[in-house]
C-alpha cells in the first residue's frame, strides 16, 4: 500500500510542478493561454492530425481527470498542451491512456507540432524550443 500511495504522491508532484510562473525565455514568443483548462500541463507523446484536428495521447493514471487540451497556433509553429489533474480520494494506481482533440484555425499543413508541457519544462530550465519537445507526426 505505501508502495500506491508513494506512486500518486510522486505522480502529483510531476503534474504539479512546471514551472515558476513568467520563466519566459528571450528566443520564444510570449503567449499566454487565458482560456487554459483547470489543473497542470501533462507530456504527451503520440499525435494524429486530421486536416485542422489535432488528437495528443498521453499516459496517466486513473487518479487523473483530463481537462482537454490547448492549441496555441503560430505562423511557424502549432504547440499543443493537455491538461490533468489528480482526483483527491484514495485510488488505484492503473495505468490509463488519454486522448484529448483540438480544433486548429487552419490545418497543421508544413508547421511542427510542439508539446506544450515539455517546452514548459525547457523554459523552466531557460531553454528556448526545444528539439526534444518537437511531436510532429510522420507524413
Amino acid at each position: 500500500m505505501v508502495v500506491v500511495v508513494a506512486g500518486v504522491v510522486t505522480t502529483w508532484l510531476l503534474l504539479r510542478d512546471s514551472g515558476p510562473d513568467g520563466d519566459r525565455d528571450a528566443g520564444i514568443d510570449p503567449v499566454e493561454i487565458p482560456s487554459a483548462p483547470p489543473g497542470n500541463p501533462v507530456p504527451w507523446s503520440h499525435s494524429a492530425v486530421t486536416g485542422a484536428h489535432v488528437q495528443v495521447s498521453y499516459d496517466g493514471s486513473a487518479c487523473q481527470k483530463s481537462n482537454g487540451a490547448v492549441a496555441t497556433e503560430h505562423a511557424d509553429r502549432v504547440v499543443v498542451t493537455a491538461y490533468a489533474q489528480v482526483e483527491p480520494g484514495v485510488c488505484i494506481l492503473t495505468a490509463v491512456r488519454y486522448d484529448v482533440t483540438v480544433d486548429l484555425d487552419e490545418p497543421l499543413g508544413d508547421r511542427p507540432l510542439y508539446d506544450g508541457a515539455c517546452l514548459e519544462q525547457g523554459r523552466a530550465a531557460g531553454t528556448a524550443l526545444d528539439p526534444a519537445c518537437l511531436r510532429t507526426p510522420p507524413a
